[in-house]
């Protein structure tokens, strides 16, 4: 998403990426993190299109603070390894995400 802003003019100053995280829950904690850190008053949580839905449930459940957001459209190309499986096809992507919402809702995540 970093790249994605920055090829549509964000300037790399305004983009703060978190790069710890394993997992959606854990992307968006950290996040919170970095912009209380920064002293953030209205973040953007910036997602691809199909994750955007569990993305600001999750975010709102955490406790963000009045943010923006916005979807990214991206055609989609498989990643390697494991993730192949979960990135082969926009089909697979969105079943993938499916599982993984119903899961946050099992886990309380959002």
């Amino acid at each position: 998403m970093a790249q994605y802003a920055r090829a549509l003019g964000v300037p790399a100053s305004s983009i703060i990426e978190e790069d710890r995280s394993l997992n959606t829950q854990q992307n968006l904690r950290y996040s919170l993190d970095i912009v209380r850190a920064q002293h953030g008053v209205q973040p953007t949580l910036v997602t691809l299109d199909l994750y955007t839905r569990r993305a600001v449930a999750t975010a709102r459940k955490q406790g963000w603070p009045p943010f923006y957001w916005l979807s990214a459209f991206s055609p989609g190309q498989p990643a390697y390894g494991l993730k192949a499986l979960q990135t082969h096809s926009r089909l697979t992507i969105l079943c993938y995400e499916m599982a993984a919402t119903v899961y946050s809702k099992l886990a309380g995540w959002s």
